[in-house]
């Protein structure tokens, strides 16, 4: 659905030069969430062993993949800000564009609090659902803007061409 989504919209388009940078700021985002999901799911391996211990105490308890996974959010967030920018230079985008643009940021915003609530909080039960929610509305919305930069660049390759 999310191709689909990407392929049959028709935003308006700049152009800038910055197509091929902008496809490898996504790029480089999807793969650093990739690397993001795959930790979060060695610290539920490591969470699922520590239900004999007060939730509490879960977090002195984690190994490395927790600290990993927690610091880089950072680097996620610093990803996504560069492309945001990117992304606001590059293109006046229609409107399912913009609110995935918006759904994307507010999906991080969230994630990251979530992700605080449940290091700092420690552990809520309810949490742990939202984190999953808002991580799965962040890979589906990037996602969806990997699909539409590169069409967008097929697109523009046809129509230089006279195809």
């Amino acid at each position: 659905l999310i191709y689909l989504l990407a392929k049959t919209g028709s935003p308006t388009w700049k152009e800038k030069s910055k197509g091929k940078k902008l496809i490898g700021v996504m790029l480089l985002a999807f793969a650093l969430v990739i690397i993001q999901l795959f930790m979060g799911i060695k610290v539920r391996v490591a969470v699922d062993g520590l239900w004999d211990l007060s939730r509490e105490s879960w977090v002195e308890t984690l190994p490395f993949s927790f600290l990993f996974h927690r610091s880089f959010s950072l680097v996620l967030l610093a990803t996504f800000g560069y492309l945001g920018w990117l992304m606001y230079q590059h293109r006046e985008g229609g409107v399912t564009d913009r609110i995935m643009f918006l759904a994307v940021g507010l999906g991080l915003i969230l994630e990251v609090l979530v992700g605080i609530t449940l290091t700092y909080g420690g552990f809520p039960y309810w949490a742990q659902p939202f984190h999953l929610m808002f991580a799965s509305l962040i890979f589906g919305g990037l996602l969806y803007f990997v699909f539409r930069e590169i069409e967008l660049n097929r697109t523009n390759l046809q129509h230089e061409r006279g195809v």
